[in-house]
């Protein structure tokens, strides 16, 4: 029998028709069977909907038997009322009696009143008990209702979260198979494409490379016959005697004078007149060798076993009109010590017409002399070094004309020379020809 049965019972009424009953132990079993089976969401769903349907129903009858309460509990309160008013009576009638000390016909009526009145009010209390007693029945079976009902909810819940996440099982293995099919499938695509992509582009960069390799051999042609020809050039060996040199005038006596002015510039720092008539010193150059290089701006190659550098002889108006011959040696030390090197010159440098002959090595080391004629000189320079074994040092010859040779016509013969006899170097000491591209203080 359903809940709404047993409150009609409780309050003295049976249902009319037991399928009022809205849950039968029927109605929960097979509720708890379909929850249990069946397998299709929707269903599963329907059936939570019944469930929330019989709580709802449950909730009303709950609020119904609160009313019943609500009802009997006013009920007593207006037989407690009653009570009250009936004992008053019976105070006051017993007074009436006793004051008229005698019965009578009123007296008697009271009392059957009164006898009444308090079976009416034992029947009542009766009647209150009972029905506290059916009223508590109904709470308990309100209650056993609803552990009831939430059991059956909690069944249909995990019933339908265990239906739903075998599904979702299945679906995430469905899923799964068919993402691993799609990968299997994408990677057989991506490695045909690839495959394709890595054979197009072996094949483009080989023919980019074998263009690529027929430009360069074009291009790199000229460069290797030109590396064999420099084979045997001292660009190659750097024990081959290289100098930088120049042979050049001072004056003119054509209405020039000292050339460019007498400035310095052209000549190594040096006013044309130092040059001229001043005995002037190789020292004193101007110290960057970038501005020497102005002047030393021809290339010699010599031998080891020596070179000639100039040799020259001239018919010349004025002593002032001299001819000097200088070179200029950069040396490359590759050891971490000091190396000497001997060297011996021959030429010509007199004093008396202001050619003075010197050398020098780094301004450091200085020779000079006078020669009226022809003079052999022979010096050691002592090549210093560093940690680095790449230390360049510079060497600087200067030779100027010789004694003048005189003619009645105040005209004269002059000659300057210089030449070296050996150039071969000690082993640590090397030539370079590094003039284009040095720079800083050669002292």
């Amino acid at each position: 029998m359903g809940t709404l049965g047993l409150v009609a019972v409780a309050f003295g009424q049976a249902p009319e028709n037991a399928n009022d009953a809205l849950i039968t132990n029927d109605d929960n079993d097979n509720l708890l069977f379909t929850a249990a089976n069946d397998k299709s969401i929707v269903s599963e769903v329907m059936e939570m909907g019944a469930i929330r349907k019989v709580v709802n129903e449950t909730m009303t009858h709950s609020d119904f038997s609160a009313a019943a309460m609500a009802e009997q509990q006013a009920l007593t309160q207006q037989l407690d009322q009653a009570t009250t008013e009936i004992n008053r009576l019976s105070q006051l009638i017993a007074q009436s009696v006793s004051n008229a000390q005698g019965r009578s016909p009123i007296a008697d009526q009271v009392n059957r009143l009164a006898s009444q009145v308090s079976g009416e009010t034992s029947a009542f209390v009766t009647y209150s008990a009972r029905n506290n007693r059916s009223m508590q029945s109904v709470r308990s079976q309100v209650v056993g209702a609803r552990s009831d009902l939430s059991s059956m909810a909690a069944v249909a819940r995990t019933s339908i979260t265990q239906s739903v996440q075998s599904q979702n099982v299945g679906i995430i293995s469905q899923a799964q198979a068919t993402f691993d099919s799609t990968v299997s499938q994408m990677d057989v695509l991506v490695a045909n494409d690839m495959s394709r992509l890595v054979g197009n582009t072996v094949a483009a960069t080989s023919r980019s490379l074998a263009a690529l390799n027929v430009s360069i051999s074009r291009q790199i042609a000229p460069y290797a016959v030109m590396a064999s020809a420099m084979a045997n050039t001292h660009f190659m060996h750097p024990e081959t005697p290289f100098y930088r040199w120049m042979m050049y005038h001072v004056y003119s006596n054509n209405g020039v004078g000292w050339f460019d002015g007498n400035n310095p510039r052209f000549f190594g720092g040096r006013h044309p007149s130092q040059w001229g008539d001043g005995n002037t010193n190789v020292w004193d150059m101007h110290s960057d060798i970038r501005y020497m290089a102005r002047l030393f701006t021809r290339r010699g190659v010599g031998t080891q076993g020596g070179a000639t550098v100039c040799s020259e002889t001239w018919y010349l108006y004025s002593s002032t009109d001299t001819k000097y011959c200088i070179a200029l040696f950069r040396i490359k030390n590759t050891q971490t010590r000091t190396i000497g090197w001997r060297t011996n010159w021959y030429g010509t440098g007199w004093s008396g017409w202001g050619n003075y002959q010197t050398a020098t090595m780094n301004a450091q080391q200085r020779w000079g002399g006078s020669c009226t004629w022809w003079c052999h000189r022979g010096y050691t320079w002592n090549i210093p070094s560093n940690s680095n074994r790449n230390r360049v040092s510079t060497v600087i010859f200067a030779n100027g004309m010789c004694h003048p040779n005189h003619y009645a016509d105040n005209h004269h013969i002059e000659t300057t020379f210089l030449g070296f006899d050996g150039l071969q170097l000690p082993n640590g000491l090397e030539y370079i020809d590094d003039m284009d591209t040095a720079s800083g203080r050669w002292r």
